[in-house]
């Protein structure tokens, strides 16, 4: 009874979606539909650190900026 409630929760919170016949499923719409704010807020702690890092070391900002610039288009790369 347990189970079935908590899918029934995530069901009614539009996060689960119910197929006739088949499992529940991830719902399509709510992947989609994290705003570019929810992520970026996610995001956030791990920069934090990382600035707070810099600033230990006393880097200066457009170093530290090329630096995840540099990092960034290397994850980008096919």
């Amino acid at each position: 009874m347990t189970v079935s409630k908590a899918y029934s929760l995530l069901e009614a919170q539009g996060l689960l979606e119910r197929r006739r016949g088949l499992s529940m499923v991830v719902a399509a719409q709510h992947t989609q539909a994290k705003s570019s704010e929810s992520r970026v807020e996610l995001l956030r702690p791990t920069l934090e650190k990382a600035a707070s890092e810099s600033r230990q070391l006393e880097l200066p900002t457009t170093q530290t900026l090329k630096l995840f610039e540099q990092i960034l288009n290397e994850g980008a790369r096919p």
